[in-house]
């Protein structure tokens, strides 16, 4: 239901770590956390690039901490706990495609 029929329309592959590793080689690979060492709007997100989301108990695992180049966060106020993964993913994705208009026009 959260992805509103996305799921229906785009392809969806099963990797190991070490294919991922490959396709990743050249992208800068960010995951998300509540610690993040950058917020995700330092990030240049006009270049290649993965964002990886993990679960929203455990956060991303350590392969996918080890595949990232880097960290980022979304700053909040102090009394906000977390954000849900579909919400964190919303808000980065929604300002990397922003970014990426503004770099094109």
């Amino acid at each position: 239901r959260g992805s509103m029929g996305a799921l229906l329309r785009l392809p969806v592959h099963q990797l190991s770590w070490a294919a991922l590793m490959e396709l990743t080689d050249e992208l800068a690979v960010w995951t998300a956390t509540v610690d993040g060492e950058r917020p995700y709007t330092a990030v240049d997100w006009t270049q290649p690039a993965a964002l990886i989301i993990g679960s929203e108990a455990h956060g991303a695992g350590h392969a996918a901490r080890r595949l990232a180049d880097g960290s980022i966060t979304i700053p909040m106020h102090t009394a906000t706990e977390s954000l849900n993964a579909a919400m964190a993913a919303g808000i980065i994705l929604f300002e990397a495609k922003r970014r990426r208009n503004l770099h094109q026009d």
